[in-house]
């Protein structure tokens, strides 16, 4: 269960060229029992540097956990601030709405069972807090989406800028 999931992490090669499954069993045969065969190859991988693992960043759906920490984050975070200011004055620029408002707004729960309110605000905090990660030097390798968070996602890959995304 602990082991790695690529190849290029193991010293060891075996190659097999075989058409059908009775040669592929004899050349497995071939290599437990040390025996040389014709469709066998054997070797060690070249000694090279590991490669560094990178995450994945995952963009949720909606919750209402992102309000708490999206206010935490505009008050202690520069790069997240920058980007939610950012997407502030795009949203504004687009709607005459306000993310910013809703975010630090007091007000029932409901507001934020609102879709108009809560998925434009929920994608501008997933963005800001990519963009802080990614300001920690934390690059993803990729990024996947469910729901609103495709949307999020889709910025952070490059594929829609950010009028298109908050629009």
């Amino acid at each position: 269960r602990d082991a790695p999931a690529r190849a290029g992490e193991h010293p060891h090669r075996l190659a097999i060229a075989a058409e059908t499954r009775e040669p592929l069993i004899a050349a497995l045969t071939a290599f437990l029992a040390g025996a040389p065969h014709d469709a066998l190859s054997t070797g060690l991988a070249p000694h090279a540097a590991p490669t560094p693992r990178r995450p994945v960043f995952v963009f949720s759906p909606q919750g209402a956990q992102w309000i708490g920490m999206g206010r935490h984050l505009l008050a202690d975070a520069p790069a997240f601030r920058a980007s939610f200011h950012r997407s502030d004055r795009v949203y504004a620029d687009l709607t005459g709405e306000s993310l910013l408002a809703a975010l630090l707004a007091d007000g029932p729960a409901d507001r934020w069972r609102d879709v108009a309110v809560v998925e434009p605000l929920l994608v501008a905090l997933e963005i800001a807090l990519a963009d802080q990660w990614r300001a920690w030097g934390v690059l993803p390798a990729a990024v996947v989406g469910h729901s609103m968070g495709e949307v999020a996602a889709a910025h952070i890959a490059g594929a829609l800028d950010l009028a298109d995304t908050l629009r």
